[in-house]
């Protein structure tokens, strides 16, 4: 088993590529690698029955160069690649647009193949994509592992610096190898067997994330995670509260003469939920634990006359009281 603090470099067949790159944007450990979540998913199974067709929604094809240039109009330019599906099936054309980026001329060639996605525009017959995301698949300067790209659904990364979709991913997938089936340990407590996670756990949920085996085992991942997320959240609140608790406070207990004398003078009596409300207080102030209190309700409920009896029991246990006014802003 690998430790998590383990040096990218020291990953069996890790590319030295990869971690070096990886290396310069922070990115050193096989932790850090883990904690690096997709931001998406590409399904690259079917990609080749795709038709290039014009909408509103991004979609994703597998295309092979078959012609690129610039072109200027004035100070302004634009750097256009003509594709093809990388099968050569379907016949159809796309011309990929970059405005005013001429270096792009110097990335990508003819004969190269490409993911590329982005929103098809349908004008005056031709289809193009303006400033697709892409990735060379092959044609560029690493083409190994091509079967960590393509084939399958892919993880897409938010990246950083000078890192790339490949090094990233390339990285991911090794590190994923050289991890044993379990190898972080699970902050939600074991799921039901006949449950929504039965048989999940953080480590498969984490595998499943970088690399999915299917559409639905991903989104059974990440709702794992999200619930993790969560209970680590409630954790926090829970251990904050605690602590807030223990550090101790006054008890506020009073003779209760100023309450009986106030309440005495109202031209009215409380509600049952004030008083209820306001025993709560009370008790709250009497158990020398700090008190942490909203006190909710619509305008004209009564919510000034309860604070003002619990600023009474300070009062009466010899303290002092404050009442912010007013009370909208």
């Amino acid at each position: 088993m690998i430790p998590l603090d383990l040096s990218l470099a020291e990953v069996p067949r890790m590319p030295a590529n990869a971690a070096r790159l990886l290396g310069k944007e922070g990115v050193t450990t096989v932790a850090d690698v883990i904690a690096l979540m997709p931001s998406r998913h590409e399904d690259r199974r079917q990609m080749q029955a795709l038709a290039f067709q014009a909408g509103l929604v991004p979609t994703c094809h597998h295309v092979l160069i078959t012609k690129t240039g610039n072109k200027f109009f004035g100070r302004a330019g634009v750097f256009e690649a003509v594709v093809r599906h990388a099968t050569g099936l379907l016949g159809q054309q796309l011309t990929l647009k970059w405005w005013n980026m001429p270096f792009m001329s110097r990335v990508l060639a003819e004969g190269q193949e490409l993911i590329v996605y982005g929103i098809i525009k349908d004008t005056k017959g031709r289809l193009s994509m303006a400033h697709p995301e892409y990735e060379i698949v092959k044609g560029g300067a690493d083409d190994d592992a091509g079967q960590i790209h393509t084939g399958r659904i892919t993880p897409i990364y938010r990246l950083k610096g000078a890192m790339t979709q490949k090094a990233l991913r390339v990285a991911a997938w090794h590190v994923m190898q050289a991890l044993p089936e379990s190898f972080i340990e699970d902050l939600l407590p074991a799921p039901s067997g006949e449950g929504e996670f039965a048989g999940m756990s953080r480590s498969k949920a984490l595998r499943e994330v970088h690399f999915p085996s299917s559409m639905e085992n991903l989104e059974q991942a990440r709702r794992y995670l999200a619930l993790q997320e969560f209970y680590g959240y409630q954790l926090r609140v829970a251990r904050r509260k605690r602590r807030v608790i223990e550090s101790g406070g006054r008890r506020q207990v009073g003779t209760g003469e100023l309450l009986r004398d106030f309440f005495n003078e109202l031209p009215f009596q409380l509600t049952p939920a004030q008083q209820r409300c306001l025993d709560e207080i009370h008790r709250d102030m009497a158990s020398g634990n700090p008190m942490n209190r909203l006190l909710h309700g619509d305008v004209g409920s009564g919510k000034t006359v309860v604070a003002f009896a619990a600023m009474l029991r300070a009062v009466e246990s010899g303290r002092q009281a404050v009442l912010m006014a007013p009370t909208q802003i």
